[in-house]
């Protein structure tokens, strides 16, 4: 695996600067790596291997789920000297009012300058930068306003609407990548999964986000949203096309 390659993938200058470079590529992650759940409805298997997660996102130029785009960041920042560790999330469960269960989320914790930081790059857009795990710690960037809170055992990620909502729950105990396993399993194969529903393909952008599904496209840039309908598998490809680079060889699961 070469990590100047991934990043050149996402536009990144190496620097010397551990927090700087941490922060630009989250950042620059979010900006040109889809989140995508693509192979699924193209009957691919997905995977947890470094070196294959790398032939898709980096060579193929492809975007994943958090199970592939955090493990992979996890083996990019192993290499480049961090202090990295694979750690359990969950988010809450609206229809279910209950969390979901542990290592159904896959996120990273890393140590730098005695302090940590929870790294993900695997919800679909979310926070540009590393949050600081501190309590109450507060960030704000174009995407939202984010907050950490400790809550006995467990630390909390809540999002400002017109209240804090808890967005996901995580723990700092360490895991390793195979605890991942049972789960991503379940969203690539489960009947019920969210992920065999429909085809999802969203980044971020500097200003707002684009988001992709198999029936509409969303494109929210400051207060402006506009929503069009997608109502062919051409439509679809298109749109992958023209707004995430990607282009499918292999002939998808119908709309």
């Amino acid at each position: 695996m070469d990590v100047n390659q991934f990043l050149a993938r996402i536009q990144v200058t190496k620097t010397d600067n551990c927090l700087q470079l941490l922060k630009a590529i989250h950042r620059q992650h979010l900006l040109h790596i889809p989140f995508e759940n693509l192979d699924i409805h193209l009957g691919r298997d997905l995977s947890m291997n470094p070196e294959k997660i790398f032939e898709k996102i980096v060579i193929n130029q492809r975007g994943g789920l958090c199970f592939e785009t955090n493990s992979l960041l996890y083996a990019v920042l192993k290499t480049l000297g961090y202090e990295v560790d694979y750690i359990s999330a969950s988010f809450w469960n609206e229809e279910k009012q209950a969390w979901n269960d542990e290592c159904t989320h896959l996120a990273l914790h890393v140590r730098l300058n005695d302090q940590s930081y929870l790294v993900d790059v695997g919800i679909g857009g979310g926070f540009f930068e590393p949050l600081l795990i501190q309590h109450r710690y507060v960030y704000i960037d174009s995407n939202g306003t984010y907050r950490v809170v400790n809550q006995d055992d467990r630390w909390l990620v809540q999002e400002r609407k017109e209240k804090w909502e808890d967005l996901f729950k995580f723990s700092l105990k360490r895991r390793e990548l195979k605890d991942f396993e049972a789960a991503c399993h379940y969203y690539e194969q489960h009947p019920e999964s969210f992920f065999r529903q429909k085809k999802i393909c969203s980044r971020s952008t500097e200003s707002g986000k684009i988001s992709l599904s198999s029936n509409t496209l969303k494109i929210t840039t400051g207060s402006h949203k506009s929503e069009t309908p997608i109502l062919s598998d051409e439509e679809f490809n298109e749109a992958l096309e023209k707004y995430f680079q990607i282009v499918l060889h292999e002939k998808s699961v119908g709309l």
